[in-house]
This record gives C-alpha cells, structure tokens and sequence, in this order.
C-alpha cells in the first residue's frame, strides 16, 4: 500500500453450507497470514494470550485482531447460528478493524449480521464462496480457497479496487 493511501474497509466473508469446510478454510487464511507477513504482524487486542492459539489449527477455532501492514485486521472462524461472530464482528467494528475476514452460511442470521455490519459501519463486502466437493480431498480444495482469499488481500493492499 502507497504512503498515505487507505484502504477501503472491506469485509471479506466465507458462505457456504455447514462442514463445507469454512471454518477450515479461515484458520488456513490466518496461518498463511502468519508465513507471508511474519515480520509486519503485531498484535492489537491485548486480551489475547497469544497471537497463535493453542493446538494444532484444525482443533482449534480463532478469534484474532492483529495489525500487518499498518492495517487492522480481524478474523473470525466461527460462522455458524448460535456461534462467536455475533460477539466478534461487532468488536471488530469497535476496534476499527480495517479488514475483516469472517466465515457465514449462505443465508440466514449469519448474513443477515454481515449485511447489518455493512451497511451501519460502511464497510464493502466480498462474499467468497467454499470449495467442496463430496469426492475430492476438502484439505486441498480448503487450501485452494485460502490462497484464493489470500489473493483477494493481496489486491486490497495494493488498492487495485
């Protein structure tokens, strides 16, 4: 990103059915975060013990508000009804995420708070949908959908839209 330009807020939010591998797909997003931008990771929210949590990253859902490149980023791997995005995304607003990367279904509460965040805080939105596939291996097709997303980012730093 050029000195002195601000990305646009951008929501960047996994749908898909349940265990389609969103939740997968997230955590390998923020494990790529941590292998490419190693050096201009900082973390925001103290309240975090660490930036990595505990367990292999398949067990183990995040909820992680971090700094790279000078933007604030927040990412969230539960997406399901009844689950922690309905206390993350909020809190991400609150902590003037520029950049949120959420897993949701493809319709239902989990939108509709996506949309909601949208529209009250002027934030874009991305919807990415999951690769799956009943016959193929959902470790590569979750790996493909991270780089996918990576990709994505990679763009918003760069301001190409």
């Amino acid at each position: 990103m050029k000195e002195g330009d601000k990305m646009k807020k951008t929501i960047i939010a996994l749908r898909g059915n349940g265990n389609t591998g969103k939740s997968s797909t997230i955590k390998l997003v923020f494990d790529m975060f941590l292998k490419m931008y190693k050096e201009q990771i900082s973390l925001i929210d103290k309240e975090q013990i660490s930036l990595i949590d505990k367990g292999p990253l398949n067990i183990c859902d995040i909820t992680k508000i971090f700094s790279c490149n000078k933007i604030t980023i927040g990412i969230e791997s539960q997406g399901d009804p009844n689950s922690k995005i309905f206390t993350s995304l909020p809190k991400f607003v609150q902590k003037k995420c520029d950049l949120i990367i959420c897993a949701t279904r493809t319709k239902g509460k989990t939108v509709r708070l996506v949309e909601r965040i949208q529209l009250e805080n002027n934030y874009d939105v991305i919807w990415v949908s999951t690769l799956y596939s009943e016959q193929k291996p959902n470790e590569v097709l979750n790996d493909r959908t991270a780089s996918f997303i990576h990709k994505v980012i990679s763009d918003l730093f760069d301001n190409k839209y």
